[in-house]
């Protein structure tokens, strides 16, 4: 039970590497992923067609030169929503050929058709994300491929980022004015009915006075009935 889960894991590891078609060499990746999919391939040529190294596109930004540059060099350029579904190429020593198939038909062909034939490709609706493989001293000896299925989230625009902020900013001061408004406005209330209360006592006490005084006009009406009634 052991020995089958060791080579089911085994196996799970193999077909999710980048398998190199290539026997030895230094070993490089194509770093840029983080960058946006890829949008560009600059293919560096030597004598005899030989592939001597690799840049890639990705957004707008190019990786470093893998392997080595020079005189010679091919590009290829991908269009919006393109991606690479297919690659084919021959080695033979060195890289011999690459042909770059693209989910809207298009293919690149870089190098000279010759030697040992090898392909590769991703699952259903995946593609290229970067690749990898082996140079020396002269050319690039062999190289992988990495299949996914990417992201095609558009990158964040800084300057609408920075309208959104400023949006928001406004926003926030007038939901701090329409805030400073109501209390405003509570703060009237309170003393309109602070006024209205003290209006009131003050009519209450005026009411109350001439109700004082209308007693004491009766009582001094009265204290005049009884003095002269005891008169």
């Amino acid at each position: 039970m052991l020995l089958l889960l060791t080579l089911a894991l085994l196996t799970v590891s193999t077909c999710r590497a980048q398998e190199i078609n290539g026997r030895s060499g230094n070993y490089f990746y194509v770093a840029g992923e983080e960058k946006g999919e890829i949008q560009g391939f600059r293919v560096f040529l030597g004598i005899f067609n030989i592939i001597k190294g690799i840049q890639l596109q990705f957004g707008d930004h190019w990786s470093e030169v893998y392997g080595m540059t020079s005189a010679e060099s091919k590009e290829f350029l991908l269009e919006k929503g393109e991606h690479v579904i297919r690659v084919e190429g021959t080695s033979r020593f060195c890289l011999k050929h690459l042909s770059l198939t693209t989910n809207k038909g298009r293919v690149a062909t870089f190098g000279k058709w010759q030697g040992t034939q090898f392909s590769s490709q991703g699952l259903p609706k995946e593609h290229l994300l970067t690749v990898n493989g082996l140079t020396s001293i002269i050319c690039i000896k062999g190289m992988g491929f990495k299949w996914g299925h990417g992201s095609d989230e558009p990158s964040v625009d800084l300057d609408n980022e920075e309208d959104g902020g400023e949006d928001n900013e406004d926003t926030d001061n007038e939901d701090k004015d329409d805030d400073d408004d109501d209390d405003d406005d509570e703060e009237e209330e309170e003393e309109e009915e602070k006024d209205e209360d003290e209006e009131d006592e003050d009519k209450e006490d005026e009411e109350d006075k001439e109700d004082e005084e209308d007693e004491e006009e009766e009582e001094v009406e009265e204290d005049k009935e009884d003095e002269e009634e005891e008169k």
